[in-house]
């Protein structure tokens, strides 16, 4: 995961007033995604497992109520694992458009990752038989594309760029690999 400047993600400090922050390493994260499409029916199931944050990030004294561990971890020896989810279902007009209308976990903006309902649904489509490409927004906040590209042998290249319309600025870069696995080989 990257910074907009393209430099490694670090961590960040944790605020339990509004649950954002990930005090734990990013410049090489696992992570497992479960992709369904089912009829009318998206699902992504991802979940993200952080190593524990260097020992300089916990030398660094933070102004409360900002933290550099969460819940009852130790920084520098817990890691962490993240949930994350989107929900969608394609459009009425048979067009191959499927719309994005629920996200939760690490990716809901409510602290505690509460399922958020997106104002304006986000967007996933087929390009071709081998590309999926997405988009979401929730306004004023971030705005994402997301492009996945399944080759061949059963690998798929992810590349995901989030945009912070707060900061105005890209939020992130985060390039990856994956690999299919049906049902029966988890």
């Amino acid at each position: 995961v990257f910074k907009g400047d393209g430099e490694p993600q670090q961590p960040d400090p944790f605020d339990p007033r509004t649950g954002l922050g990930l005090p734990f390493t990013r410049d090489k994260q696992v992570a497992y995604y479960n992709n369904a499409f089912v009829g009318s029916r998206m699902v992504s199931q991802r979940y993200y497992f952080f190593d524990p944050a260097p020992e300089s990030f916990c030398q660094v004294q933070f102004d409360p109520p900002l933290q550099n561990f969460t819940g009852s971890g130790t920084c520098g020896v817990n890691g962490h694992v993240a949930e994350a989810g989107i929900y969608g279902t394609s459009t009425h007009n048979n067009n191959g458009i499927v719309e994005v209308f629920r996200t939760s976990g690490l990716y809901s903006p409510i602290p505690g990752g509460l399922p958020t309902d997106f104002d304006q649904a986000g967007l996933f489509s087929w390009i071709d038989d081998n590309s999926l490409w997405g988009i979401n927004t929730i306004e004023g906040v971030f705005s994402q594309n997301n492009a996945y590209i399944f080759l061949e042998n059963d690998t798929a290249l992810v590349n995901n760029n989030p945009v912070s319309l707060i900061a105005k600025r890209r939020a992130g870069s985060a390039v990856g690999e994956m690999l299919r696995m049906e049902e029966s080989e988890c």
